[in-house]
């Protein structure tokens, strides 16, 4: 564990470019982390750390031992991570790799239902948005990324389509729109509208509904401002008095009950149904039991979603 305690400290060096914010990083001395430094560079026989514009910076084989050490201690808080997680199937720690519009929807209470039967479970959401799960699974970063299907799909990773409940347009309560039935993008494009990030083929499918009923091609990036904080939209909806913002119905359940908020019904819509998700794990590493647990809980959960949709119908 010595060994395991030098790179934390080289590390610590590394990124706070300062020995004595290094210490108080790590709960020791300035002096320790020098003596560390030294002895690793007299093991190596080369020169790790140099002065720079007042900071303490890394030399070029520096550089390459901090990225060396930074992987072992990934991997070792992986491999820590699975053996507790398959050792105790009551309890570890389980990484989500969530879409942001997921996140309360789905996620949440999905999670709440994995905790009745794994109350010892610990969980840490990250939030992904769709594209960015491919590093993030080969990395390990996240155990399973559940989302919005992203763009595109590689071969190493495990997919499982799941159907998701689409966002909705909404304004203020106060809005000019307030009072329309059903509106168009016409209508649209004289106020503000803001929404979350989508895949590029969400966008598409939108171009092109909005091409045949006659608009300009490309509406959807020239309509709206993106945001990846649906947090962020959901207040400037709230602030903005003529806004309009596409989000997932969970986010303002409460500013719709007290009707601080309405619905806008778009004609041709954003979303015309449930709209197409998946759970991806990294096939080249075991799946935990906690992960599976949960994946098996969305997906009955979203076949729920499928069925009563189906019925409506």
């Amino acid at each position: 564990m010595e060994n395991l305690n030098h790179l934390r400290q080289l590390l610590a060096l590394a990124e706070t470019g300062n020995y004595r914010k290094a210490g108080e990083r790590l709960g020791m001395s300035h002096s320790a982390v020098s003596q560390t430094i030294a002895k690793l560079e007299g093991l190596f026989e080369v020169t790790l750390f140099e002065k720079s514009g007042g900071e303490t910076v890394p030399t070029a084989f520096g550089l390459r031992v901090v990225d060396s050490s930074k992987t072992m201690l990934m991997e070792l808080e992986r491999a820590t991570r699975d053996l507790e997680s398959l050792e105790d199937h009551r309890g570890g720690e389980l990484v989500i790799g969530a879409d942001p519009a997921l996140c309360e929807s789905l996620i949440s209470p999905a999670i709440a239902r994995t905790i009745e039967q794994r109350p010892n479970l610990k969980f840490k959401v990250n939030v992904t948005a769709p594209g960015k799960e491919i590093k993030k699974l080969r990395d390990r970063q996240i155990d399973l990324y559940i989302g919005l299907k992203p763009d595109e799909v590689v071969a190493d990773l495990k997919y499982t389509d799941i159907k998701l409940k689409p966002p909705i347009v909404l304004c203020r309560k106060d809005h000019p729109l307030k009072n329309s039935n059903t509106i168009t993008v016409t209508d649209m494009e004289q106020f503000p509208c803001i929404s979350g990030e989508f895949p590029e083929w969400i966008k598409t499918e939108f171009n092109n509904r909005h091409v045949s009923a006659g608009g300009k091609f490309d509406k959807f990036r020239t309509l709206f401002l993106i945001s990846q904080s649906h947090t962020l939209v959901r207040q400037v909806l709230m602030y903005g008095k003529n806004t309009l913002a596409v989000l997932p119905k969970e986010i303002v359940k409460k500013e719709l009950k007290s009707r601080q908020l309405k619905e806008l019904k778009l004609d041709p819509p954003v979303f015309p149904g449930l709209v197409d998700g998946v759970i991806a794990f990294n096939q080249e590493y075991p799946i935990t039991p906690a992960a599976k647990l949960i994946a098996k809980i969305i997906q009955e959960m979203t076949a729920d979603l499928t069925q009563h949709s189906e019925g409506k119908n």
